[in-house]
């Protein structure tokens, strides 16, 4: 019997979940990784526990979960096919415990994967890999020709390609628990002052990379949460969890969404279905020149005329602060 991957992609979480929760709860594994705070949505409470980062198109769609649940939705195309769950190795670890340590993963991937029952499918349709490098452990559940599920345990305090793990020693929340009781799972959030800057920075990658069609899927992502904002903002009344996923969006998610709007990332709408890498280079050479020239002049332009006289404010909460920070 065949099945959409989206379809599975759905389903599966089911053991994502039940993965997670193993490792969260075995000691001989949490033990050697790196635990921090958690702020839970549901009640608004704290927690310590591992850390656990849902990264990727599956985080928006969890977020899409949440704000449905709050009556908020926009209908825009977040979809993904498959879970990107990080965690990062806390205690230093030599090749064997590298090795027992994988083991346990693997029994509690397979443990799990013999659960799965859908639509008269089982665990015969998965296959379970492992590599090791430099930077983490990787572990890969695939079906047929695509994963499903993505699990890394970061090395050397990293967290992810972007983050380590002095990021998530701030007092302030950048983590989200939250317990789905509508499908009775249990989500693990960036922040989204976090997660859309590490959606700013694929952009950036595919866009160098000129894979238009994968920068324009994650830029849609930032145009949903902007959606969203804005129903919320319609509101008499605010649901208090998206009240708090939200609360930093002026501050922190605004100015991404106004970048992505701008030129060079335009770009990727009107060259998407564009084949021919000639006609790309040849383009994009132009619009270098021609930009370098106008922008420089518009700049001097403003500066001296239109903007000169506009107030400079100095709280980093500002648009036009001139303030450098991360954010930024």
């Amino acid at each position: 019997m065949k099945i959409s991957k989206y379809e599975l992609y759905v389903y599966f979480y089911i053991i994502v979940d039940k993965i997670i929760s193993d490792i969260i709860n075995d000691e001989t594994i949490s033990n050697d990784l790196f635990k921090c705070k958690y702020l839970i949505l549901n009640t608004n409470e704290e927690t310590h526990l591992p850390l656990v980062l849902c990264l990727g198109g599956s985080a928006y769609i969890q977020y899409q979960n949440i704000f449905m649940n709050e009556n908020l939705n926009y209908d825009i195309n977040i979809r993904s096919y498959d879970y990107d769950i990080s965690f990062s190795i806390y205690n230093n670890m030599n090749n064997e415990k590298i090795k027992i340590f994988s083991k346990k993963i693997l029994d509690i991937c397979n443990k799990n994967l013999n659960l799965f029952s859908y639509k008269n499918l089982n665990k015969n349709i998965f296959k379970v890999t492992y590599r090791k490098n430099n930077q983490r452990i990787h572990f890969r559940i695939d079906y047929n020709d695509f994963h499903i599920l993505e699990l890394s345990f970061w090395l050397n305090r990293k967290v992810s390609d972007n983050f380590t793990i002095n990021d998530f020693k701030s007092p302030d929340p950048i983590l989200y628990l939250y317990e789905n009781h509508v499908s009775k799972q249990t989500y693990y959030l960036l922040t989204l002052k976090y997660l859309t800057k590490t959606t700013l920075y694929a952009i950036v990658d595919f866009f160098e990379r000129r894979n238009f069609s994968k920068c324009i899927k994650y830029l849609n992502r930032m145009k949903y949460i902007k959606k969203i904002n804005d129903e919320y903002n319609k509101l008499k009344v605010k649901p208090d969890i998206s009240y708090t996923i939200l609360e930093c969006y002026v501050e922190f998610v605004k100015r991404k969404y106004k970048m992505i709007n701008d030129y060079p990332f335009t770009i990727s709408n009107n060259l998407v279905n564009e084949r021919n890498n000639g006609i790309v280079k040849c383009i994009y050479r132009n619009l270098r020149i021609n930009n370098s020239k106008t922008i420089n002049t518009l700049i001097d332009k403003y500066k001296n005329n239109e903007c000169k006289d506009k107030q400079i404010y100095e709280t980093q909460d500002s648009e036009t602060t001139p303030v450098n920070t991360e954010d930024e």
